[in-house]
């Protein structure tokens, strides 16, 4: 049963190395060479790490990141909305994109990818081989097929054609020569409409922040330096700072939409993973954790199921209600961002309660139980 994975973002490389552990095949689609990582760091909050700890490889990402012992949040005039202490060995880390996929890249074979090419449609034959197409050409042949390919998945604009979406967030990130006054400490500033700027030291001379707003004028072409500063210039203190002091070259920018809830996200032998099911917006940079989490799951029932669609309804049946509740408080947050400036207050109340539940609930989670639910649940979808 050989799966073609569509996409080599964290979650792409997640499942194939999911897969590689327990001896299935596969084959890596992705217009993104290996030799790209991409900009900036991520955090790799408890759930995730339970389901690296899972397959063995969680040490090695420990060594290269650094454990977060505290997050704090507080407005843009200092003062404390909510904080919260993590215990040795229970703690999230802070890691470099560029490390997160080298551990990744290091348990995959070479003959299982085919990178530089990306997917332009697939097709489901009546004999149940999917039938994968790239830009180069070729015709990749497998069992199914997992759209892993981001908040602009073309696997999912195939199975679902254009999904509304709410609204859009710009997100900028960028790496800053900054040395850490609290080198173990998550911070994350919100402004009076709910932009919000968050940052933590990746080592002891370099930060990583992240920023945030809703974007109002999705239309309207802005230069994206211009509206960071005119955004979070005037803020001040540490946010300010770590702007400022960011060279052009470490400093990306993207717009992520926010698509209107499905109650599928997969059909046939197909099924979606990460951003490509649900875009996870920027918020105490969940959406690599939540890719993991799903990438271990979808494997071991992949490995645990006779019909490999039963492995893909029952993946999708428990994910979508985990996942809505994980981003259930910030969607309460989003809507309450959205709000006009005199109700600018509310953005900054939402923040509290939604953040701690948020921050609860990616500490409590049980890799293994979940799976013995899933593959306990494998019969009932045996078509």
């Amino acid at each position: 049963m050989r799966t073609i994975i569509v996409g080599a973002g964290i979650g792409g490389l997640s499942l194939a190395m999911a897969l590689e552990k327990l001896g299935l095949p596969y084959m890596l689609l992705s217009k993104t060479p290996q030799a790209d990582p991409g900009p900036g760091a991520t955090i790799i909050w408890p759930n995730a790490l339970t389901v690296l700890d899972h397959f063995g490889i969680a040490d090695e990402l420990r060594q290269a990141g650094r454990s977060i012992h505290l997050c704090r949040i507080s407005t843009a005039s200092a003062n404390m909305l909510s904080a919260k202490t993590w215990p040795n060995g229970e703690s999230p880390l802070i890691v470099a994109k560029t490390a997160l996929r080298s551990v990744l890249w290091k348990f995959l074979q070479a003959n299982s990818s085919h990178l530089g090419h990306s997917c332009v449609g697939f097709s489901e034959r009546a004999d149940g081989q999917v039938l994968v197409q790239t830009d180069d050409a070729r015709t990749l042949e497998a069992e199914l097929v997992i759209g892993a390919d981001g908040a602009h998945s073309i696997i999912r604009r195939q199975l679902w054609g254009e999904i509304p979406v709410r609204h859009r967030v710009n997100v900028w990130q960028g790496l800053s020569e900054f040395a850490p006054d609290e080198p173990h400490a998550l911070q994350e500033v919100i402004g009076d409409r709910g932009d919000r700027i968050r940052f933590c030291a990746v080592t002891n001379s370099q930060f990583y922040w992240q920023a945030e707003t809703l974007n109002r004028s999705p239309n309207q072409q802005v230069n994206f330096q211009t509206e960071l500063r005119n955004h979070f210039g005037r803020w001040g203190g540490l946010a300010s700072g770590l702007i400022q002091a960011t060279p052009g070259a470490s400093l990306s920018y993207r717009v992520v939409p926010h698509i209107s809830d499905r109650r599928y996200w997969g059909t046939g032998r197909c099924t979606l993973l990460g951003n490509a099911a649900e875009p996870c917006d920027s918020n105490l940079l969940l959406g690599d954790s939540i890719a993991i989490e799903e990438a271990g799951l979808l494997a071991r029932l992949l490995a645990g199921a006779k019909k490999p669609t039963q492995a893909l309804r029952t993946f999708e049946a428990l994910r979508s209600c985990r996942s809505k509740w994980i981003r259930s408080p910030f969607q309460k947050r989003s809507a309450a961002q959205s709000l006009q400036a005199q109700y600018r207050w509310k953005a900054k109340r939402a923040a509290n309660p939604s953040t701690m539940q948020v921050w609860t609930r990616l500490s409590s989670y049980d890799f293994d139980a979940h799976v013995h639910q899933g593959l306990s649940l494998l019969p009932r979808f045996g078509t």
